[in-house]
């Protein structure tokens, strides 16, 4: 089983193997702040990561602009480390996300403020 190491400060993200080796890494960085806040796996080692962000996010070469405040990101990386799908959650008010659970049917739940 792979694992992923997420270090908050910078959202950067680390993809080790059971021995320890070195796979792969990725970062999400902005002009304002960026923060991870959750994540979890699923079953077939997929990692889903949720965060909040102020300003621009960049991920995967794409440019992300919150729409007022800190907005929220959620994203899927696969367990080969690809991004399969990332989005965002923001209003006229500030967004956090807190945590992220699987709901019994397998979607993900997102706690946090609205």
């Amino acid at each position: 089983m792979n694992k992923y190491l997420l270090f908050f400060l910078f959202c950067f993200i680390v993809h080790v193997s059971n021995g320890q080796q070195y796979l792969s890494s990725n970062q999400i960085t902005g002009t304002g702040g960026a923060e991870v806040e959750s994540f979890i796996s699923d079953e077939a080692q997929n990692t889903y990561i949720s965060g909040y962000f102020s300003g621009q996010l960049v991920h995967n070469n794409q440019l992300e602009t919150a729409v007022k405040g800190n907005d929220i990101f959620l994203t899927k990386y696969t367990d080969d480390q690809e991004e399969s799908w990332f989005v965002t959650i923001g209003g006229v008010g500030t967004e956090q996300s807190s945590r992220l659970a699987f709901a019994d049917d397998g979607n993900i739940l997102i706690a946090g403020v609205y």
